[in-house]
């Protein structure tokens, strides 16, 4: 089914490559899922439509230029231990930041970053 801005997201609405790349097509190629998002979306199933989408994903970008910071799922913990990593150790590469995580995940625990981490690029 092709989707118009004026069509109410229907109640089966999924984050498929289908909808990515209507998404696309009038966002441009910079368009990615994020988590506001797609919760968002969730949210407005039969309620809004592709264009209050749409005008939800650029005011969220906006936000998000002007320095709001969105919370991470605990599902994506590696990404909110990088975002923690590089909050604190900006001078540091991502390999370093990926060597950190991996020891952090071999400790067993919660993988929040730590700077006692840095342990690890000492060896």
């Amino acid at each position: 089914m092709k989707q118009n801005l004026t069509d109410t997201i229907p109640h089966n609405y999924t984050n498929n490559q289908i909808n990515r790349a209507f998404f696309k097509s009038i966002i441009g190629n910079n368009f990615k899922f994020n988590t506001p998002f797609m919760q968002w979306m969730n949210a407005n199933k039969g309620i809004k439509t592709y264009q209050d989408a749409i005008d939800t994903y650029n005011k969220i970008k906006l936000k998000k230029k002007d320095g709001k910071k969105y919370t991470i799922g605990k599902q994506f913990k590696y990404n909110q231990y990088t975002r923690d990593f590089f909050e604190n150790n900006s001078t540091l590469s991502r390999p370093d930041c990926i060597k950190c995580w991996h020891y952090k995940k071999s400790l067993g625990g919660e993988a929040i970053y730590d700077k006692d981490d840095l342990v690890v690029l000492e060896k």
